[in-house]
C-alpha cells in the first residue's frame, strides 16, 4: 500500500508540474527521468511505465499544435489588417522563385520548402510556424501521437481554407477602397497556392517526421515502370536466345547421335563380315573325316 500511495503521489505531482513545460526538450528530460524511476520501481514489482503515456502524450500534442494555431491566428490577423487598410503590399513579393539545387540525405530527409511561397509572405510565415511545431515534435516523438496529429493537421488546413475563403469574399465586396484589384488578385492566388503547393507539402513533411518514406512522384513511377518493361523485354530476349541455343544443341545432339549409330552399325557389319570370312577359311583349311578315310584306304590298297 505504501508503494502504491507513493506512485500515486508522484503521478499527481508530475501531472500538475508538466503544465508549466513549453518546449519538448524539457518534456523529454522529464520523460526520461520518469521512465528511469519507473524501471527502478520494477525491481519491487511496481513498474508504472504504462501510466506515463497518458500524461506526456497530450502535452506533446499541445506544444506542437500550439505553433500551428499561432500561425493560423497570425495569418487571419494579417489578412484582416491589410483588407481593412486597403493595402496589398505586405501580402505579396516579387522575390525570385527560381529553383536551387538542394542535397537530400535520403528518402526520409525533409524536402526543401517551395520557393513560390516567397511571393506570398503570409503563407511563408504560416509554413514557418508549421515547421517549428514539427521541430518540437522531433525532440519528443511518441508513436501514439501519429493519428491525433494527422487529425489536427486536417483541422489546421480546414481553418486556413476558411480564413482564405472569408478573405476572398470580403475583398470582392463592391466599393472597396484602396488597392482592391491587387487584394483580389492576391487572395485568389493565395488560395490556389495553398491547395496545390502548401497543403501537399505539409502532409509530406508530417509523414516524413513520423519516419515514413516519401512517396514516389508520378515521374518516378513512370520511370520505374519503363525500367521494369525494359527489364522484362530483356528477359524475354534472353529466353528466346536460350530456347534457340537449346534447339540448336538438340539438333546437333541428334546429328551426333545419328553419326554414332551409323558408326556402330558399320562396325557391327564389319565384325560380322570378318567372322564370316574367318569361318570360311577354317572350313577350307581343316580336312573332313571322309577325305581322311579315303586317303587312308588308298594308301593300304597300294
Amino acid at each position: 500500500m505504501w508503494t502504491t500511495r507513493r506512485i500515486h503521489t508522484f503521478l499527481s505531482t508530475l501531472t500538475s508540474q508538466i503544465r508549466s513545460f513549453h518546449d519538448t526538450a524539457s518534456l523529454r528530460d522529464a520523460l526520461d527521468s520518469s521512465i528511469f524511476f519507473a524501471t527502478s520501481m520494477a525491481r519491487m514489482g511496481a513498474d508504472f511505465q504504462p501510466l506515463l503515456l497518458p500524461i506526456f502524450q497530450p502535452k506533446v500534442i499541445s506544444i506542437v499544435v500550439g505553433y500551428w494555431n499561432e500561425g493560423v491566428a497570425n495569418l487571419g490577423e494579417v489578412l484582416k489588417v491589410c483588407r481593412d487598410a486597403g493595402v496589398a503590399a505586405p501580402l505579396y513579393s516579387d522575390a525570385s522563385t527560381a529553383t536551387t539545387t538542394t542535397t537530400e540525405d535520403g528518402m526520409t530527409s525533409t524536402p526543401a520548402p517551395p520557393r513560390i511561397l516567397l511571393t506570398l509572405p503570409p503563407l511563408a510565415r504560416l509554413l514557418n510556424s508549421y515547421l517549428s511545431g514539427l521541430n518540437e515534435l522531433r525532440r519528443c516523438l511518441l508513436p501514439q501521437t501519429f493519428c491525433e496529429l494527422r487529425s489536427h493537421l486536417s483541422k489546421f488546413c480546414e481553418e486556413v481554407e476558411s480564413i482564405m475563403s472569408l478573405n476572398e469574399r470580403a475583398v470582392l465586396t463592391p466599393g472597396m477602397r484602396g488597392d482592391a484589384m491587387k487584394l483580389r488578385e492576391v487572395a485568389k492566388k493565395m488560395r490556389e497556392v495553398f491547395k496545390t503547393v502548401f497543403k501537399p507539402f505539409c502532409v509530406e513533411c508530417l509523414e516524413i517526421s513520423f519516419g515514413c518514406l516519401k512517396e514516389e512522384t508520378k515521374e518516378e513511377e513512370v520511370e520505374h515502370e519503363e525500367t521494369a518493361e525494359r527489364g522484362k523485354e530483356g528477359i524475354d530476349e534472353n529466353n528466346e536466345e536460350l530456347e534457340d541455343d537449346i534447339k540448336t544443341n538438340d539438333d546437333e545432339g541428334a546429328i551426333v547421335t545419328g553419326t554414332i549409330e551409323d558408326k556402330e552399325a558399320n562396325v557391327a557389319k564389319t565384325v560380322e563380315e570378318e567372322e564370316a570370312n574367318t569361318a570360311e577359311t577354317a572350313e577350307e583349311e581343316v580336312p573332313s573325316d571322309e577325305k581322311v578315310q579315303e586317303e587312308d584306304t588308298t594308301t593300304f590298297d597300294s
